[in-house]
């Protein structure tokens, strides 16, 4: 009488978990050096963002006043309805008033990548444009 033993193909062989794990170190790797300029583009959108939304506020505060509100530097104001509780890289913020137009100051949040990052955003109050700039990126 024969015996046929079948063999149990289920497990994985330890070649086989070492592979799995080289491939995903790699994929960590290369991850982990393109993601540096994604982190860069989202911090400048949040800051664009932020400008943009000082200038908003200042257009409209200007419609109801018949005036700009320029102050230093500060975390929010309650004029313009403007707080930096939902922004993750940028905290304080300043309104500078130039010749014919004003200058809108963002500034990164210590203790993260936007440490030392300014987004600067000038509104030419004639012609209602809006230039941005971006420092330390």
């Amino acid at each position: 009488m024969k015996k046929f033993f079948k063999s149990n193909n289920f497990g994985i062989s330890l070649m086989e978990c070492m592979i799995v794990i080289i491939i995903i170190g790699i994929m960590l790797l290369i991850w982990r050096f393109t993601s540096r300029g994604h982190i860069r583009i989202a911090i400048a959108n949040e800051g664009r963002a932020f400008v943009e939304k000082v200038v908003a506020q200042e257009r409209i505060y200007r419609a109801n006043h018949s005036n700009f509100d320029f102050f230093s530097t500060t975390r929010e104001n309650s004029k313009l309805n403007i707080n930096t509780n939902d922004n993750k890289y940028f905290s304080t913020f300043s309104v500078d008033n130039s010749k014919g137009s004003f200058r809108v100051v963002v500034y990164g949040t210590d203790g993260t990548k936007a440490s030392g990052v300014q987004i600067i955003g000038i509104y030419n109050t004639s012609t209602n444009g809006l230039t941005i700039e971006e420092h330390g990126l």
